[in-house]
Protein backbone atom coordinates (compact mmCIF):
# COMPACT_ATOMS: atom_id res chain seq x y z
CA UNK A 1 0.00 0.00 0.00
CA UNK A 2 2.83 2.38 0.82
CA UNK A 3 4.59 1.83 -2.51
CA UNK A 4 1.31 2.32 -4.35
CA UNK A 5 0.71 5.63 -2.59
CA UNK A 6 4.24 6.87 -3.34
CA UNK A 7 3.62 6.48 -7.05
CA UNK A 8 0.66 8.86 -6.90
CA UNK A 9 0.85 11.33 -4.01
CA UNK A 10 3.01 12.51 -1.14
CA UNK A 11 2.41 14.34 2.13
CA UNK A 12 4.53 14.73 5.30
CA UNK A 13 4.18 11.72 7.58
CA UNK A 14 2.69 9.59 4.82
CA UNK A 15 4.26 6.34 6.04
CA UNK A 16 3.03 6.70 9.62
CA UNK A 17 -0.45 7.65 8.40
CA UNK A 18 -0.65 4.56 6.22
CA UNK A 19 0.54 2.33 9.08
CA UNK A 20 -2.11 3.82 11.38
CA UNK A 21 -4.76 3.25 8.71
CA UNK A 22 -3.80 -0.39 8.32
CA UNK A 23 -3.59 -0.90 12.08
CA UNK A 24 -7.15 0.46 12.45
CA UNK A 25 -8.49 -1.93 9.81
CA UNK A 26 -10.27 -4.66 11.78
CA UNK A 27 -10.85 -7.01 8.80
CA UNK A 28 -7.10 -6.85 8.13
CA UNK A 29 -6.37 -7.84 11.73
CA UNK A 30 -8.85 -10.73 11.69
CA UNK A 31 -7.41 -12.23 8.51
CA UNK A 32 -3.68 -11.74 9.02
CA UNK A 33 -1.43 -14.80 9.55
CA UNK A 34 -0.06 -15.80 12.91
CA UNK A 35 2.99 -14.03 14.29
CA UNK A 36 6.43 -15.31 13.41
CA UNK A 37 8.55 -17.10 15.96
CA UNK A 38 9.84 -14.76 18.62
CA UNK A 39 13.44 -14.68 19.74
CA UNK A 40 14.21 -17.24 22.42
CA UNK A 41 15.28 -15.71 25.73
CA UNK A 42 16.47 -17.41 28.93
CA UNK A 43 13.02 -16.82 30.44
CA UNK A 44 11.49 -19.11 27.78
CA UNK A 45 13.65 -22.05 28.88
CA UNK A 46 13.24 -24.25 31.92
CA UNK A 47 15.94 -23.40 34.46
CA UNK A 48 18.51 -26.08 35.11
CA UNK A 49 17.53 -27.97 38.29
CA UNK A 50 19.88 -28.19 41.24
CA UNK A 51 20.18 -31.95 40.83
CA UNK A 52 18.71 -35.02 39.16
CA UNK A 53 15.06 -36.06 39.51
CA UNK A 54 13.81 -32.70 40.72
CA UNK A 55 11.97 -31.58 37.59
CA UNK A 56 10.50 -34.03 35.07
CA UNK A 57 8.28 -33.75 32.00
CA UNK A 58 5.77 -36.27 30.74
CA UNK A 59 3.91 -36.66 27.48
CA UNK A 60 1.62 -39.18 25.79
CA UNK A 61 2.13 -40.33 22.23
CA UNK A 62 0.55 -42.84 19.87
CA UNK A 63 2.47 -45.19 17.62
CA UNK A 64 1.46 -48.31 15.66
CA UNK A 65 -1.93 -48.73 17.41
CA UNK A 66 -0.33 -48.49 20.87
CA UNK A 67 -0.35 -45.73 23.47
CA UNK A 68 2.84 -44.78 25.30
CA UNK A 69 3.79 -42.44 28.10
CA UNK A 70 7.22 -40.83 28.24
CA UNK A 71 8.88 -39.30 31.31
CA UNK A 72 12.17 -37.41 31.00
CA UNK A 73 14.36 -35.93 33.71
CA UNK A 74 15.33 -32.29 33.04
CA UNK A 75 18.76 -32.57 34.67
CA UNK A 76 20.05 -35.80 33.14
CA UNK A 77 17.77 -36.21 30.06
CA UNK A 78 17.13 -39.79 31.21
CA UNK A 79 14.06 -41.19 29.41
CA UNK A 80 11.46 -43.61 30.75
CA UNK A 81 9.00 -45.18 28.27
CA UNK A 82 5.99 -47.30 29.18
CA UNK A 83 3.25 -48.86 27.08
CA UNK A 84 -0.24 -48.04 28.35
CA UNK A 85 -3.32 -50.23 28.57
CA UNK A 86 -5.52 -47.14 28.21
CA UNK A 87 -5.34 -43.36 28.21
CA UNK A 88 -7.42 -42.50 31.28
CA UNK A 89 -6.15 -40.69 34.34
CA UNK A 90 -6.10 -43.97 36.28
CA UNK A 91 -3.79 -45.58 33.68
CA UNK A 92 -1.41 -42.61 33.82
CA UNK A 93 -1.42 -42.54 37.63
CA UNK A 94 -0.59 -46.24 37.92
CA UNK A 95 2.51 -45.84 35.77
CA UNK A 96 3.70 -42.66 37.52
CA UNK A 97 2.95 -44.11 40.94
CA UNK A 98 5.19 -47.08 40.25
CA UNK A 99 7.92 -44.80 38.87
CA UNK A 100 7.79 -42.39 41.81
CA UNK A 101 7.81 -45.25 44.30
CA UNK A 102 11.10 -46.43 42.79
CA UNK A 103 12.89 -43.08 42.28
CA UNK A 104 10.99 -40.81 44.63
CA UNK A 105 8.63 -37.94 43.92
CA UNK A 106 10.03 -35.05 41.87
CA UNK A 107 9.56 -31.47 42.94
CA UNK A 108 7.76 -30.44 39.74
CA UNK A 109 6.09 -32.42 36.97
CA UNK A 110 5.37 -30.72 33.65
CA UNK A 111 2.71 -31.94 31.22
CA UNK A 112 0.37 -30.69 28.53
CA UNK A 113 -3.30 -29.80 29.05
CA UNK A 114 -4.67 -33.22 28.15
CA UNK A 115 -7.81 -34.38 29.97
CA UNK A 116 -5.78 -37.11 31.70
CA UNK A 117 -3.67 -34.47 33.47
CA UNK A 118 -6.46 -31.92 33.99
CA UNK A 119 -8.72 -34.17 36.06
CA UNK A 120 -9.50 -34.02 39.75
CA UNK A 121 -8.11 -37.53 40.13
CA UNK A 122 -4.68 -36.44 38.90
CA UNK A 123 -4.79 -33.38 41.17
CA UNK A 124 -5.39 -35.67 44.15
CA UNK A 125 -2.49 -37.85 43.03
CA UNK A 126 -0.17 -34.81 42.91
CA UNK A 127 -1.26 -33.81 46.41
CA UNK A 128 -0.77 -37.30 47.87
CA UNK A 129 2.71 -37.74 46.32
CA UNK A 130 3.69 -34.14 47.17
CA UNK A 131 4.78 -32.70 43.82
CA UNK A 132 3.76 -29.58 41.92
CA UNK A 133 1.96 -30.14 38.62
CA UNK A 134 2.56 -27.45 35.97
CA UNK A 135 0.91 -27.51 32.55
CA UNK A 136 2.22 -26.01 29.33
CA UNK A 137 0.56 -23.18 27.42
CA UNK A 138 -2.68 -24.29 25.72
CA UNK A 139 -2.28 -25.23 22.05
CA UNK A 140 1.46 -24.54 22.31
CA UNK A 141 3.25 -27.86 22.68
CA UNK A 142 6.67 -26.27 22.23
CA UNK A 143 6.50 -24.92 25.79
CA UNK A 144 6.93 -28.57 26.87
CA UNK A 145 9.72 -28.98 24.34
CA UNK A 146 11.92 -31.24 26.49
CA UNK A 147 9.34 -34.02 26.37
CA UNK A 148 8.35 -33.29 22.74
CA UNK A 149 11.96 -33.66 21.60
CA UNK A 150 12.39 -37.00 23.38
CA UNK A 151 9.08 -38.25 21.95
CA UNK A 152 10.48 -37.72 18.46
CA UNK A 153 13.65 -39.61 19.39
CA UNK A 154 11.69 -42.55 20.83
CA UNK A 155 9.38 -42.67 17.80
CA UNK A 156 12.38 -42.88 15.49
CA UNK A 157 13.74 -45.66 17.68
CA UNK A 158 10.45 -47.56 17.42
CA UNK A 159 10.46 -47.21 13.63
CA UNK A 160 14.01 -48.55 13.31
CA UNK A 161 13.63 -51.47 15.71
CA UNK A 162 11.85 -54.52 14.37
CA UNK A 163 11.23 -56.21 17.73
CA UNK A 164 10.88 -55.43 21.42
CA UNK A 165 14.42 -56.62 22.17
CA UNK A 166 15.87 -54.32 19.51
CA UNK A 167 13.90 -51.38 20.92
CA UNK A 168 15.14 -51.89 24.47
CA UNK A 169 18.71 -52.34 23.25
CA UNK A 170 18.40 -49.01 21.45
CA UNK A 171 16.83 -47.42 24.54
CA UNK A 172 19.76 -48.63 26.63
CA UNK A 173 22.15 -47.12 24.09
CA UNK A 174 20.24 -43.83 24.28
CA UNK A 175 20.55 -43.77 28.05
CA UNK A 176 24.26 -44.63 27.99
CA UNK A 177 25.34 -42.16 25.28
CA UNK A 178 27.14 -39.04 26.62
CA UNK A 179 25.22 -35.82 26.13
CA UNK A 180 28.28 -34.10 24.67
CA UNK A 181 32.06 -34.05 25.02
CA UNK A 182 31.90 -32.50 28.49
CA UNK A 183 28.86 -34.26 29.95
CA UNK A 184 28.45 -37.96 30.77
CA UNK A 185 25.53 -40.18 29.81
CA UNK A 186 22.02 -39.70 31.26
CA UNK A 187 22.36 -42.98 33.19
CA UNK A 188 25.53 -41.78 34.93
CA UNK A 189 23.97 -38.43 35.77
CA UNK A 190 20.77 -39.94 37.19
CA UNK A 191 21.76 -43.37 38.50
CA UNK A 192 25.46 -42.81 39.09
CA UNK A 193 26.44 -45.86 37.02
CA UNK A 194 26.69 -46.99 33.43
CA UNK A 195 24.03 -49.30 31.99
CA UNK A 196 25.90 -50.74 29.00
CA UNK A 197 28.77 -53.22 28.68
CA UNK A 198 31.29 -50.95 26.94
CA UNK A 199 34.52 -50.17 28.80
CA UNK A 200 34.50 -46.69 30.25
CA UNK A 201 36.89 -44.44 32.08
CA UNK A 202 36.26 -44.45 35.82
CA UNK A 203 35.08 -41.09 37.09
CA UNK A 204 35.77 -40.15 40.68
CA UNK A 205 32.60 -39.54 42.70
CA UNK A 206 29.56 -37.69 41.36
CA UNK A 207 30.66 -34.27 40.13
CA UNK A 208 28.23 -31.40 39.78
CA UNK A 209 27.33 -30.98 36.11
CA UNK A 210 25.09 -27.95 36.55
CA UNK A 211 27.64 -25.49 35.14
CA UNK A 212 28.07 -27.58 31.99
CA UNK A 213 24.30 -27.92 31.65
CA UNK A 214 23.96 -24.13 31.83
CA UNK A 215 26.57 -23.78 29.09
CA UNK A 216 24.80 -26.38 26.97
CA UNK A 217 21.44 -24.66 27.37
CA UNK A 218 22.92 -21.28 26.46
CA UNK A 219 24.44 -22.76 23.31
CA UNK A 220 21.09 -24.28 22.35
CA UNK A 221 19.43 -20.89 22.75
CA UNK A 222 22.05 -19.20 20.56
CA UNK A 223 21.70 -21.86 17.89
CA UNK A 224 17.91 -21.44 17.89
CA UNK A 225 18.07 -17.65 17.55
CA UNK A 226 20.69 -17.92 14.79
CA UNK A 227 18.08 -19.53 12.53
CA UNK A 228 15.91 -16.40 12.68
CA UNK A 229 17.64 -13.38 11.21
CA UNK A 230 14.70 -11.04 11.93
CA UNK A 231 12.92 -12.30 15.03
CA UNK A 232 9.63 -10.69 16.00
CA UNK A 233 10.16 -8.30 18.92
CA UNK A 234 8.26 -9.28 22.07
CA UNK A 235 4.94 -7.51 22.64
CA UNK A 236 3.73 -6.40 26.04
CA UNK A 237 0.12 -5.76 27.07
CA UNK A 238 -1.61 -4.26 30.06
CA UNK A 239 -4.81 -5.28 31.80
CA UNK A 240 -7.79 -4.04 29.79
CA UNK A 241 -6.03 -3.94 26.41
CA UNK A 242 -8.10 -5.30 23.51
CA UNK A 243 -6.29 -8.15 21.74
CA UNK A 244 -6.91 -10.93 19.25
CA UNK A 245 -6.16 -14.55 20.12
CA UNK A 246 -5.70 -17.38 17.64
CA UNK A 247 -8.36 -20.10 17.62
CA UNK A 248 -6.46 -22.96 16.02
CA UNK A 249 -9.52 -25.20 15.78
CA UNK A 250 -11.47 -22.61 13.77
CA UNK A 251 -8.27 -21.24 12.15
CA UNK A 252 -9.33 -17.66 12.83
CA UNK A 253 -8.73 -14.75 15.17
CA UNK A 254 -11.18 -13.86 17.95
CA UNK A 255 -11.47 -10.60 19.91
CA UNK A 256 -10.64 -10.66 23.60
CA UNK A 257 -9.56 -8.45 26.49
CA UNK A 258 -6.52 -8.92 28.72
CA UNK A 259 -7.73 -9.53 32.29
CA UNK A 260 -4.46 -10.57 33.95
CA UNK A 261 -0.80 -11.38 33.34
CA UNK A 262 0.44 -14.97 33.56
CA UNK A 263 3.58 -15.93 35.45
CA UNK A 264 5.09 -17.55 32.35
CA UNK A 265 6.93 -15.25 29.90
CA UNK A 266 4.94 -13.60 27.10
CA UNK A 267 1.68 -15.11 28.40
CA UNK A 268 -1.58 -13.44 29.40
CA UNK A 269 -5.02 -14.46 30.61
CA UNK A 270 -7.69 -13.10 28.28
CA UNK A 271 -11.48 -13.06 28.19
CA UNK A 272 -13.19 -13.63 24.88
CA UNK A 273 -15.48 -10.85 23.69
CA UNK A 274 -18.80 -11.52 21.89
CA UNK A 275 -18.52 -11.75 18.13
CA UNK A 276 -19.51 -8.70 16.13
CA UNK A 277 -19.94 -7.96 12.45
CA UNK A 278 -17.19 -5.77 11.08
CA UNK A 279 -17.61 -3.91 7.82
CA UNK A 280 -14.67 -3.56 5.45
CA UNK A 281 -12.95 -0.16 5.48
CA UNK A 282 -13.89 2.49 2.99
CA UNK A 283 -11.24 4.43 1.13
CA UNK A 284 -11.17 8.00 2.38
CA UNK A 285 -10.98 10.99 0.09
CA UNK A 286 -8.34 13.69 0.03
CA UNK A 287 -10.40 15.85 2.38
CA UNK A 288 -9.80 13.52 5.36
CA UNK A 289 -6.04 13.38 4.84
CA UNK A 290 -6.14 9.58 4.56
CA UNK A 291 -6.02 9.20 8.32
CA UNK A 292 -9.64 9.20 9.42
CA UNK A 293 -11.41 6.34 11.16
CA UNK A 294 -13.21 3.57 9.33
CA UNK A 295 -16.38 4.65 7.57
CA UNK A 296 -19.60 3.22 8.98
CA UNK A 297 -22.47 1.97 6.76
CA UNK A 298 -24.50 5.04 7.75
CA UNK A 299 -21.71 7.36 6.62
CA UNK A 300 -21.45 5.49 3.35
CA UNK A 301 -25.19 5.90 2.69
CA UNK A 302 -25.03 9.63 3.53
CA UNK A 303 -22.07 10.27 1.22
CA UNK A 304 -22.83 12.95 -1.40
CA UNK A 305 -23.33 11.74 -4.99
CA UNK A 306 -20.52 12.06 -7.47
CA UNK A 307 -20.45 15.23 -9.58
CA UNK A 308 -21.63 14.47 -13.08
CA UNK A 309 -19.20 15.58 -15.76
CA UNK A 310 -19.79 16.19 -19.41
CA UNK A 311 -18.26 12.83 -20.27
CA UNK A 312 -20.77 11.12 -17.96
CA UNK A 313 -23.73 12.97 -19.46
CA UNK A 314 -22.94 12.04 -23.06
CA UNK A 315 -20.34 9.78 -24.59
CA UNK A 316 -17.68 11.18 -26.81
CA UNK A 317 -18.61 10.93 -30.51
CA UNK A 318 -16.40 8.52 -32.40
CA UNK A 319 -15.44 9.39 -36.00
CA UNK A 320 -13.30 7.06 -38.05
CA UNK A 321 -11.34 7.88 -41.18
CA UNK A 322 -11.09 5.67 -44.26
CA UNK A 323 -8.04 3.94 -42.82
CA UNK A 324 -9.94 3.18 -39.60
CA UNK A 325 -8.20 5.76 -37.41
CA UNK A 326 -10.35 7.26 -34.66
CA UNK A 327 -10.76 11.01 -35.03
CA UNK A 328 -11.99 12.96 -32.03
CA UNK A 329 -13.14 16.50 -32.86
CA UNK A 330 -12.38 19.33 -30.39
CA UNK A 331 -14.87 19.88 -27.59
CA UNK A 332 -15.90 23.30 -28.92
CA UNK A 333 -17.29 21.78 -32.16
CA UNK A 334 -19.55 19.25 -30.41
CA UNK A 335 -23.22 20.31 -30.20
CA UNK A 336 -26.15 18.55 -28.61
Amino acid sequence: MELRAKNAVYWPGMRSDIEERVAACQPCQFTRPANDCTQLTPDHQHPVPQGPWQEVSTDLFYYNNDNYILVVDHYSSYVFVYKLQGTTSRDIIEVLMNLFAEHGSPTTLYSDNGPQFDSREFANFAASFDFQHTTSSPLHSRSNGIAERQVRVVKDLLKRSGSNSAFFIGLRALRSTPLDARLPSPAEMLLGKKVDTLPRRISAGHPDHREELERRREQQRLNFNARFQRPTPPRTFEVGDPVLFRDKQANSWRPATVINKHHTPASYIVKEEPARVVSPPEVGGPEDGFKGSLATPAQVREAPPLRRTAQMIRPDPVVRTRSGRVSRPPQRLVYE
